[in-house]
């Protein structure tokens, strides 16, 4: 085969790869867009700000030229039915853990529910936390000191429960209630929302650990945009906490956090062994830079991501600790299988004197066709 006749075949692979079987032209390009908002109410910093900052990152997102968007971190129903609400003019399909299909989210600030955790249990555990001196975040501590308190609730709660506490450990109140009430909280475990400009097919939620109940639940949203790429949209366990809490995944073989990191990134790994292309974004918990100097060891299960996708990080840090801005790093990624990414952003940067979106930044990719 001459080169003129390799050259013809090469225009028609790539016409053929642009055009749908339906003769719908596929998009060239994607803009993806990937932000932990901090929504919860497990830091004093972030449960004082947390209504104004979701209003700042509500008309923030308005603005956003992103196609997809995966936030984490929006653990409380009411947050992600004002975000999905108030973005569904621009972002017309979105699915998390509490949708019942894309678009389908229950009702939650006006509907009289009841909190996720038992009243009685909860009672006796934020009664035993409060009088003792680890009031209200020292986890050791408190596993410690209110034993009983804490068998009990793995004893009788689900996942919901330990979500509730966990994410809101300074109105751990919130969790339960006498009985049901108008707004009664209710949560979005993984805290996961995908916004999007595109149609989603095949969308659900995928628990890594789905026979455990977890303290700090995580997993992950698949979904495939048609013609272009299959997605994950996720958060990984951080590895960064001082202590290992997790009974129940202890019990199975877990003994630390960098166990579960790693079994997590299997996981999301292989839950596209078969898939091209793809796209994962999220907040992973892992990277080359740390404070925010290049790391001395590139971390195993960022290598593990890399030996299957390709990415373009950001240039500089994408998180910063609330009381410690010395404490950067680079963690909340996009990375491609079969696509290119043509240039990665940050958005949302702090400015001083102005109401800080999150502890993180925005990272947003123009992914593109191969062809």
């Amino acid at each position: 085969m001459d080169f003129n006749i390799k050259l013809v075949v090469l225009l028609f692979v790539c016409f053929q790869a642009i055009h749908s079987s339906e003769g719908k032209k596929k998009p060239a390009t994607l803009n993806v867009l990937t932000f932990n908002v901090a929504l919860h109410e497990s830091e004093q910093f972030a449960i004082g700000t947390r209504e104004p900052r979701k209003r700042k990152i509500i008309r923030a997102l308005k603005k956003s030229d992103a196609d997809l968007i995966c936030l984490q971190e929006v653990f409380i129903g009411e947050d992600v039915e004002a975000i999905v609400n108030n973005l569904k003019e621009q972002f017309p399909y979105s699915y998390s853990e509490m949708h019942t299909a894309v678009n389908k989210l229950p009702p939650q600030a006006k509907k009289k529910t009841s909190p996720p955790c038992d009243y009685a249990n909860l009672s006796a555990y934020i009664a035993c936390v409060k009088n003792s001196t680890c009031y209200p975040l020292n986890i050791s501590c408190i596993t410690t000191t209110c034993t009983p308190e804490v068998e009990n609730l793995f004893r009788f709660e689900d996942q919901g429960c330990f979500t509730c506490i966990a994410e809101s450990m300074w109105n751990v109140e919130a969790c339960g209630a006498e009985k049901p009430i108008i707004g009664g909280r209710q949560v979005n475990n993984g805290g996961l929302i995908l916004l999007s400009k595109k149609k989603l097919y095949r969308t659900s939620f995928k628990d890594y650990h789905p026979t455990t109940r977890e303290s700090y639940f995580r997993g992950y949203i698949k979904t495939k945009i048609r013609n272009f790429a299959d997605v994950r949209c996720t958060h990984l366990k951080s590895t960064n906490f001082p202590y290992f809490f997790e009974p129940e995944l202890q019990a199975i073989g877990f003994n630390s956090l960098e166990e579960v990191h790693t079994h997590q990134t299997k996981a999301l790994i292989k839950s596209l062994k078969k898939k091209r292309p793809a796209i994962i974004l999220g907040d992973i918990n892992t990277g080359l830079a740390f404070k925010p100097k290049l790391m001395a060891r590139i971390p195993e299960n960022y290598i593990a991501l890399l030996k299957q996708f390709t990415t373009r990080p950001a240039n500089r840090y994408t998180y910063k600790d609330w009381t410690d801005e010395s404490n950067k790093s680079i963690t909340d990624h996009v990375f491609v299988r079969d696509l290119i990414i043509r240039k990665t952003k940050r958005l949302y940067i702090p400015k001083d004197g102005k109401l800080q979106m999150s502890d993180h930044v925005g990272v947003q990719s123009v992914v593109k066709r191969a062809c």
